[in-house]
């Protein structure tokens, strides 16, 4: 047994900084497959504190690891929030838009019409519309829970749109 030749890293914890709400499922990507990518990638470890809030009420976001390492993770995850800044020209050519996200309050008894049976209506609703949609259950007053559309601001006025009109729909049995 070799002992005392052990190599301690240096580690540093850096927040990264507050991020839209909307934004953390963007950086922890399904099943945590865009995390792991950022981790892997840059051998930091990302800690997406998604109901951790600042005073502005965002999302806060940690990374653990070298100083220089920590700082590409940051320069990634601020790349994934803000992709629109990232890819200018790309949006430019394509009349790029602001993205951003809306809450809408929605009648609870409804909310079967917007997601239809094992979500297949609200995923179908997400790829047309290419949006994101967040049903927030915890989130209930008078009747109505908040649904949260995050996207392109003409696809999330769109999906605004089309979601009312579902509701407004008559029940078919």
């Amino acid at each position: 047994i070799v002992s005392g030749s052990s190599i301690t890293k240096q580690w540093y914890q850096r927040r990264v900084r507050g991020v839209p709400e909307g934004a953390c499922g963007m950086i922890i990507g399904r099943s945590g497959s865009k995390v792991a990518e950022i981790e892997a990638q840059t051998g930091t470890r990302v800690d997406v504190h998604s109901k951790e809030r600042n005073a502005e009420g965002l999302c806060l976001v940690t990374v653990y690891g070298p100083p220089d390492a920590c700082q590409e993770a940051r320069t990634i995850i601020i790349d994934i929030i803000s992709e629109e800044d990232v890819e200018e020209g790309e949006d430019a050519e394509e009349g790029g838009q602001e993205r951003g996200s809306m809450d809408i309050w929605v009648d609870t008894g409804c909310l079967g019409k917007i997601i239809g049976r094992g979500g297949a209506k609200i995923r179908e609703t997400e790829r047309k519309y290419r949006v994101k949609i967040d049903v927030k259950k915890d989130e209930v007053e008078g009747g109505e829970t908040k649904v949260v559309l995050i996207g392109a601001k003409d696809d999330v006025l769109e999906t605004r749109d089309f979601i009312y009109q579902v509701i407004d729909e008559p029940d078919t049995i």
